[in-house]
């Protein structure tokens, strides 16, 4: 077998390595970025200023940390995104100094000498570089970017990559709209994430871990008083892998063992066309490589066309709007093998071993429906369904019918899930894997202990909404757990070329 090794002097890091290129004019590289939304400092950025036709290209050509754990030092990680307008200098402050930092994303910018900010509770907060009045203009828009990340023979790091970031947001005007955002006031979309992986020259393996791949991130207006938030639509995503490429046909399939192989892409949280209120029409396609989750939480999520999220939110009561919108949206995989035990190397943990991950076509607490998730000619040791979602439902509710006996009886008056497709062919599943047209599942509401674990991540546990005959909860996703049932008659499961029966055992699945 083999994998990339890393070493590094310096306490285990090489501190003095140079920093990846860019070629792109317009591009912005910034040390010690404080990231006041991802509550992390100290890493470094990537991103365009919008000069040079809104396109970024950065290359890693030189062997980076490939850090295990998720507080390892951020001095040796990379953030890269096309374009990012957020306040930057928020993380490492303290509860009320943060909460401030939240706040002032709401706030009208205003721009002064080439500079935007906003001011509140009389301090002005730039979209700079710093968050200071002497940094560098960040993007002036969240959408519309393409990324291009190039990873070079035997190249290692850490990555974050966004197409794009928007965590600014305005509300709408009148008493009628008071809980709902401008959809496209923090919107990130038709952006474009490439991720390539170089065969020229060298035959040596490169692996990168990333913490998550978006192509587009909304505002999830985390603080304040809000049922709807803002768009994330028509994003793209491509991962263009060298570790399976020229491979014909299916038969390495099932005759080979790709577990044995390095992976090229170790992912903590997951390959996502978008992430945000309103999710549509976005795509994903990963091809010829060799992707693995990093921690047994991956395979909850994995690769998602789109991801339907509202920081947590679940609008509880009748007539209020979706808890999150995750529509239309494509997933693709092909020639690849997803999820398996495959062994990478890292600079803080030594050897480690790939953890399952799973194919979703659109994921929401509210609404995911007329998504698709097809694979092609894949090995993978996760779940693959077309959507996900929970309808505004913490848990299924209850019917009380009257049983054989004539005794009455409470049974879950399971959802009506809406219509969403897999299509798989040459496909070989793990066992312990499970396939759906939709998925459903079932949660409770996070307590003030799992905020304090590090469980969950919200800025003000108070800010629901629960006046007007409306109720609103968070739901602990930690917990978030699937309900095993049938496919569904709304969804759409085939298996390509022709009808082929399933036959569920403890063993790996085929599909031929």
């Amino acid at each position: 077998m083999s994998f990339v090794s890393v070493s590094f002097a310096s306490g285990g890091y090489n501190l003095d390595l140079d920093l990846p290129s860019t070629t792109s004019r317009g591009a912005v590289i910034f040390k010690n970025f404080n990231d006041t939304v991802d509550g992390t400092q100290g890493q470094t950025l990537y991103y365009s200023s919008g000069s040079n036709d809104n396109s970024l290209i950065v290359t890693f050509d030189q062997a980076y940390p490939i850090f295990q754990a998720w507080n390892a030092p951020y001095d040796n990680q990379f953030y890269i995104a096309g374009g990012i307008r957020t306040l930057p200098g928020g993380a490492g402050k303290t509860a009320d100094e943060k909460l401030n930092y939240y706040n002032a994303l709401g706030g009208t910018v205003v721009t002064k000498d080439g500079l935007q900010y906003v001011s509140y509770g009389g301090d002005d907060y730039y979209l700079t570089t710093n968050g200071k009045s002497d940094g560098s203009p960040l993007s002036d828009s969240a959408s519309g970017y393409n990324l291009t990340v190039n990873i070079q023979p035997g190249s290692t790091g850490t990555l974050k990559i966004y197409g794009g970031r928007n965590d600014l947001f305005t509300l709408q005007p009148g008493l009628e709209n008071k809980y709902k955002a401008v959809i496209d006031s923090g919107s990130s979309s038709n952006n474009t994430v490439r991720v390539k992986f170089s065969s020229e020259g060298s035959n040596t393996r490169s692996t990168i871990m990333t913490r998550i791949i978006f192509g587009g991130r909304s505002a999830q207006l985390e603080t304040i008083l809000a049922e709807t938030g803002c768009a994330t639509n028509s994003n793209k995503v491509y991962i263009e892998g060298n570790a399976l490429l020229g491979n014909v046909g299916s038969d390495w399939v099932f005759n080979s063992d790709k577990s044995a192989s390095a992976p090229e892409l170790v992912s903590r949280a997951g390959i996502w066309g978008a992430e945000g209120y309103e999710t549509k029409f976005n795509y994903v396609n990963v091809s010829d490589t060799i992707v693995t989750g990093a921690t047994d939480e991956a395979r909850k999520f994995g690769i998602i066309g789109g991801r339907g999220f509202f920081s947590y939110r679940i609008n509880l009561s009748e007539g209020m709007p979706q808890s999150a919108i995750s529509d239309n949206n494509i997933v693709v995989v092909k020639n690849s093998a997803i999820g398996l035990n495959n062994q990478y190397s890292t600079s803080d943990s030594g050897l480690m071993k790939g953890q399952s991950f799973s194919v979703i076509g659109g994921y929401s607490p509210g609404e995911a429906k007329n998504n698709i998730a097809i694979l092609r000619d894949v090995q993978i040791n996760g779940n693959v369904y077309g959507g996900f979602e929970l309808q505004n439902k913490l848990a299924p509710a209850k019917k009380t019918i009257e049983g054989p006996d004539g005794n009455l009886i409470e049974i879950p008056d399971f959802r009506d899930l809406s219509p969403n497709l897999v299509s798989l062919r040459n496909v070989k599943v793990f066992a312990g894997g499970s396939i759906y047209g939709t998925a459903t599942g079932e949660t409770r509401e996070p307590t003030q202990a799992d905020i304090a674990a590090g469980d969950i991540t919200i800025p003000d546990l108070s800010k629901l909404i629960n006046e007007d005959g409306k109720k609103q909860v968070f739901y602990f996703e930690t917990l978030l757990s699937k309900i095993i049932c049938s496919l569904t008659l709304a969804s759409t499961f085939t298996v390509n070329p022709g009808p082929r029966k399933l036959k569920v055992i403890n063993k790996p699945l085929l599909i031929k």
